[in-house]
């Protein structure tokens, strides 16, 4: 459990994308209910994930757009830049604004786009993707929706968001400007948020680092017999 985190020592800088708030929250946190299908393969579930992508896409021209912000930013000279993994627009961003060193993060299990990103491929016969129900297990059907949601989520990723951020950059800085997919592919580190024991043995590099876990206090005291069981 965290008790804190490293933002309340940080300057903290909140910018506006121009849109509203409640587009945001209808689109990522309503989520189907609990006796529908929530799978990838869903028409719902397939058309909550593009509209994720264009609201990220539309967040990032506002970004990619804004001068002053980037100005200000400028003023820092930072020499790192650490981003997430489902949006790419930060690349853009660290691009421009010439940080060089790159950490992505993750703050789930690993994602199949980042280590394909990097070099990587996970066999889909047995590294269940993300989103999938599976273990590393799977049946042949099981296989095949494995794939197929593979499928789905790279489509939405690197074919939407991805190459839209990467053109919005374009517009912005120039035809010249690099491809989104080949500056996430120059990140000097992955940090997944996650324990490589606990994961789904797949393909790894020394690019990739495993930094979660559980961590407990330890107390003299010992556990009541209520807590024993």
């Amino acid at each position: 459990m965290v008790a804190t985190n490293g933002s309340r020592y940080a300057n903290v800088m909140r910018v506006s994308v121009n849109m509203e708030r409640t587009r945001v929250t209808n689109t990522f946190w309503m989520n189907p209910g609990p006796f529908e299908d929530s799978s990838i393969l869903t028409k719902n579930i397939t058309l909550k994930m593009w509209r994720m992508g264009n609201i990220m896409i539309e967040a990032c021209e506002a970004i990619a757009e804004n001068k002053e912000l980037l100005h200000t930013l400028q003023k820092f000279k930072f020499q790192i830049g650490m981003l997430e993994q489902y949006d790419s627009c930060a690349f853009g961003l660290l691009q421009s604004l010439g940080i060089a060193t790159k950490v992505w993060l993750s703050a789930t299990a690993v994602w199949r786009m980042q280590p394909f990103a990097l070099g990587l491929e996970s066999p889909l016969s047995f590294v269940p993707e993300l989103l999938a129900p599976f273990n590393d297990e799977m049946s042949f059907i099981d296989r095949l929706i494995n794939f197929g949601v593979a499928q789905v989520t790279q489509l939405i990723y690197l074919y939407h968001s991805q190459a839209t951020e990467t053109e919005i950059f374009r517009r912005v800085k120039g035809r010249n400007f690099p491809n989104l997919l080949d500056l996430s592919a120059s990140s000097h580190l992955s940090l997944i948020n996650s324990m490589s024991v606990l994961d789904f043995p797949t393909p790894q590099s020394s690019n990739i680092l495993y930094s979660g876990g559980f961590t407990v206090e330890k107390s003299r005291r010992r556990l009541s017999n209520a807590r024993l069981f």
